[in-house]
């Protein structure tokens, strides 16, 4: 069900009536452009707008992002849009989304985040916190004189989520996040010594990699899509031990901080997804304050609903969300220098961990001074605390 919710007040949308895209091939929209080496760099005209693509500066030593821009012709522009790739993949991959949006009016803005695709930085390696830093150099490539809005695609959709509740005053227009990584599927669940090795020795190692346990044919049921993927040589699927840390902390915060995040948003999420919970997608949506917010459910999507047969879906009811939201959104503005992107952290009581530390120590002061209850069964043993409280 797509649930459009407006204040306090829930409405349900019905959407437009899907068109099958198996026959428009990921090739035919780019008209061939990813596949040419001498389209690589530079400004191309196509007959309905303006590609360009080059390398821009990044926040990190001697580190360049690759970058793409695609500007609409013989229309009047109604917003920019900022879409972000998931983890082991590319912008590349978001072409014939970016076509598809370019033409509706919008102008579209896209890099390869630090480590993936043709920008620079280590294979996978990159925490969270630079990723952010990605995503603000491309925020600022953008028009100010235009309503952004950022798309974000799995890993990409924590990460435009998190820099949008991060950076509250930047004027974000909305955030469209497809199966945003929010969370685990519950058979995915990590063995607790695992874990606590990755997010303590994640920042000791971080030039080790592991094993995304992503399983491809998981991604897709569109096995053309599925064997493009296989033959794509851009895509990774290793992931440095920094970032597996960087990224339970991410999701850890979303998790414990949803409610601070207010800007109008729409989530799309398969429950087939094999990758990322969709149960999680849900929480946030049920958790966050947003007073303009959507959430779609696609009973038999994968992870990736772009690369499947719920794509024509997925683009219709992305387009009917953002043209609702043109007319109630602010301009960007300037983008400020120095944007947030260390993770909240939950406050710790310290009152609390005194008590704590004053009942433990009690604990083992009565514990000596009854050595005989102490030595008994585990019963009486239970009953130690309570001569706390013995006058």
């Amino acid at each position: 069900m797509f649930q459009n919710q407006e204040g306090s007040q829930g409405e349900v949308l019905h959407p437009k009536t899907h068109m099958q895209i198996q026959a428009v091939q990921h090739e035919k929209i780019i008209q061939g452009f990813d596949h040419d080496p001498d389209k690589f760099l530079g400004e191309f005209q196509f007959n309905t707008h303006q590609l360009t693509r080059q390398y821009i500066v990044g926040e990190g030593t001697q580190l360049r992002l690759y970058f793409t821009k695609i500007t609409p012709k013989n229309i009047q522009l109604k917003a920019s849009l900022a879409i972000i790739h998931g983890f082991g993949e590319h912008s590349g991959r978001f072409l014939h989304l970016a076509d598809f949006y370019a033409k509706a009016g919008f102008e579209i803005y896209m890099i390869d985040l630090r480590g993936f695709g043709y920008s620079g930085g280590a294979r996978g390696c990159a925490t969270q916190q630079q990723l952010l830093l990605d995503v603000k150099v491309l925020v600022q490539q953008v028009n100010p004189q235009l309503p952004l809005f950022l798309y974000g695609h799995s890993m990409g959709g924590l990460v435009v989520l998190a820099f949008t509740l991060l950076n509250p005053a930047i004027q974000i227009a909305g955030v469209i996040a497809t199966s945003p990584l929010l969370g685990f599927p519950s058979d995915r669940k990590l063995d607790w010594l695992k874990l606590n090795f990755v997010t303590t020795a994640g920042k000791k190692l971080e030039d080790m990699v592991v094993n995304s346990m992503v399983n491809p044919t998981a991604l897709t049921k569109n096995n053309n899509q599925l064997k493009h993927s296989f033959g794509d040589r851009l895509m990774i699927p290793f992931c440095g031990l920094s970032m597996a840390a960087s990224i339970l902390s991410s999701v850890k915060m979303m998790k414990g901080h949803a409610h601070l995040f207010h800007k109008p948003l729409l989530i799309l999420h398969g429950k087939q997804d094999a990758v990322t919970n969709y149960h999680d997608s849900v929480y946030f949506f049920e958790n966050c304050k947003s007073q303009e917010k959507a959430l779609k459910l696609f009973e038999n999507g994968y992870h990736e609903l772009q690369h499947d047969e719920e794509c024509d879906e997925l683009m219709t009811i992305t387009l009917d969300w953002l043209q609702r939201r043109l007319d109630n959104a602010k301009i960007l503005g300037n983008v400020p220098t120095v944007i947030n992107v260390q993770p909240i952290k939950r406050k710790s009581n310290k009152k609390l961990k005194i008590i704590l530390a004053i009942l433990i120590a009690a604990y083992f002061i009565i514990t000596i001074k009854y050595k005989d209850l102490a030595q008994g069964s585990k019963l009486k043993q239970l009953i130690i605390p309570l001569l706390l409280f013995k006058k």
